[in-house]
């Protein structure tokens, strides 16, 4: 019976070792969790280069670092979900383990950087959006047009290593009439999307449209309090959600069975 005791505890700790967590991922010092949408308000995006021309560039640019507690090949993907690439609306790009690649059409608005990381490190895991530059020369607007604001992008970043997967959607908000709080994350379980419907917590009532992967609305309906709509109707396939309430606009896709 000991030596069964043993050989169990062995078995035991064996499996608690192999599951233990060793990827992480934190935005502005908050860790991030598996599954969960962020909203991160950045109040200034404007930063300045100073030369025989004074060079504003437009950007968010987020503080994201990847750790791991041991050794290993860590793959991180950005996908910029709302498929923009026009310089005047942002160029995405995402930076790791050395070279920056903007997220474009010709790749599908989705990169993958790989890295070989030691023990017990980090790594600075850029995700930047670029609105363009204006170029000022004595005080005056040399060339280039500063964007429109307010400014909201959503990127789905994806960071791997071996078994452990870590995926979450960062919204980055620049609206500098409402920012609620200046460089700071906060997640929102209002509206949660699965498989089998559309869960919602709403202070106030709320429309929700559901759209095929080609652009066809499929649903639309008023909500209000708790409750779920059901997707059990829907053909297999991809949806995108958008869910107004609350003041807010919960989007987000959803894949029916």
């Amino acid at each position: 019976m000991k030596k069964l005791y043993f050989l169990l505890t062995a078995m035991l700790l064996t499996v608690t070792t192999a599951f233990a967590q060793t990827l992480g991922v934190t935005v502005n010092g908050v860790p991030m969790e598996n599954g969960k949408d962020y909203t991160l308000k950045i109040e200034n995006i404007k930063t300045v280069v100073p030369g025989a021309f004074e060079i504003h560039v437009y950007a968010m640019e987020p503080e994201i670092l990847v750790s791991t507690s041991s050794a290993q090949t860590v793959t991180v993907t950005a996908e910029d979900l709302d498929k923009i690439e026009e310089t005047a609306k942002g160029i995405a790009q995402i930076c790791f383990g050395g070279n920056c690649e903007p997220l474009t059409s010709k790749n599908g608005f989705t990169v993958t950087k790989e890295a070989a990381m030691e023990a017990n490190t980090s790594l600075d895991t850029q995700t930047h959006i670029n609105f363009g530059s204006v170029i000022i020369m004595d005080g005056t607007v040399f060339d280039g047009v500063p964007p429109t604001l307010p400014i909201e992008r959503r990127i789905k970043i994806t960071a791997k290593a071996g078994n452990e997967e870590l995926s979450f959607v960062l919204t980055l908000v620049h609206d500098p009439e409402n920012v609620l709080s200046v460089n700071g994350i906060s997640t929102d379980n209002a509206v949660n999307a699965t498989a089998e419907g559309i869960s919602y917590n709403l202070s106030a009532s709320g429309v929700l449209d559901i759209y095929s992967a080609n652009g066809a609305a499929v649903m639309h309906k008023t909500v209000e309090g708790n409750g779920m709509i059901s997707l059990s109707d829907l053909p297999a396939g991809v949806y995108v959600y958008s869910l107004k309430a609350n003041g807010k606009n919960y989007t987000g896709k959803v894949a029916v069975k």
